[in-house]
């Protein structure tokens, strides 16, 4: 986008309003003229994203990147990473959009927390529809880390009270408790969630 462009929705007021991305449009992406794509590391899916001339969102199978600007027109980027198997996301909620000509009424929001706080993704009214797909897959994804912090939480709780006969086993056997339960329950990728609703 020229910088005209930028300027423009910047002074509409629309400079953070996003267009979604599913995972066939960003493989047809030129990674030379979107600098975003950029941000994924080598070995990562992304599966969507959402793009505005401010801020980009992307979820990938690891997990989800915020890159922010201060202004439409500036090219200064920051970037984090939101790792699935340490950072939950939660509270994750969808607006629908309104009627009327302000802002409000033509973009839908996409809100969710991360452990650093809240994140609120404006999104153009008439991409509603895969807009509430994408809220599904993170709805989902949200459920499954929940569930998996239970899950974790409570096979540390009954290793800890496992009694054995040898006590310098113990710290042995909470070890190797420890990992079995991060790989099942605190997996580095997320990849089969998405894929299983269709992305």
């Amino acid at each position: 986008m020229s910088k005209f462009s930028s300027m423009g929705s910047a002074f509409a007021g629309t400079a953070q309003m996003c267009t979604c991305y599913n995972r066939q449009q960003i493989k047809e992406m030129d990674v030379t003229k979107d600098p975003i794509l950029r941000h994924a590391l080598p070995h990562e899916t992304i599966y969507f994203a959402f793009k505005s001339n401010r801020h980009s969102h992307i979820f990938t199978n690891l997990a989800y990147i915020a890159i922010k600007g201060d202004f439409a027109t500036s090219t200064r980027r920051w970037v984090e990473r939101y790792e699935y198997y340490e950072q939950a996301i939660t509270h994750v909620q969808f607006e629908t959009g309104g009627a009327g000509l302000t802002t409000g009424g033509r973009d839908v929001v996409l809100t969710f927390n991360t452990p650093r706080g809240k994140e609120e993704i404006e999104i153009w009214k008439n991409e509603q529809e895969v807009a509430h797909r994408f809220y599904k897959v993170l709805a989902t994804l949200s459920q499954i880390q929940g569930r998996n912090r239970q899950l974790y939480h409570l096979g540390q709780t009954i290793a800890s009270k496992v009694v054995l006969d040898k006590p310098e086993d113990f710290f042995k056997v909470i070890e190797e408790t420890s990992e079995a339960l991060l790989e099942k329950y605190a997996p580095r990728s997320y990849g089969k969630v998405f894929e299983d609703l269709g992305y």
